[in-house]
């Protein structure tokens, strides 16, 4: 059996510290907009349909404005580095989706966690805005820390 390889470590304010490889569990987004800026959105038709809808705009107005055609077929328009609807709050360290509610499908698919080195790098540069992180520093939600929580509980190594 070959040593694991730690990507990340949590302490927490007790003074445990709960580390993570590559097999570790889904966590709450700590909404770092990363994912929104690391990958092209690749649309399908149902995706076309419910954007366009959720924006109220025609199919055609949709497609003209956000979406951009490649060899792969239709993405979703880039702003800068980063998809067009990801946004962020003047002063805040969270990022947010204009389109939540209909956001393609790929998206809806995207399975935040300590594993992934997207999410690795969301935590660190979180990180460095702050010497000392709380999860209501991450979360908006209660239900999020909780969650969170239980993952650092049934995971925990400490060291």
């Amino acid at each position: 059996m070959q040593p694991r390889t730690i990507l990340l470590g949590l302490k927490t304010s007790d003074g445990e510290t709960h580390l993570f490889g590559e097999d570790a569990c889904a966590v709450p987004c700590f909404r770092c907009g990363l994912c929104c800026v690391n990958f092209l959105i690749k649309l399908t038709t149902r995706d076309i349909r419910l954007l366009s809808h959720g924006l109220g705009l025609s199919r055609r107005d949709f497609l003209k404005k956000y979406v951009k055609k490649t060899v792969v077929g239709p993405v979703l328009q880039q702003n800068g580095d980063s998809c067009v609807f990801l946004s962020s709050a003047e002063g805040k360290t969270c990022a947010g989706c204009d389109v939540y509610e209909s956001r393609p499908e790929v998206c809806r698919s995207w399975v935040p966690g300590l594993d992934r080195p997207e999410c690795q790098e969301g935590l660190r540069r979180l990180a460095k805005s702050r010497p000392f992180l709380l999860p209501a520093d991450i979360y908006l939600s209660e239900d999020d820390v909780l969650r969170l929580c239980s993952v650092l509980d049934g995971n925990s190594r400490t060291t």
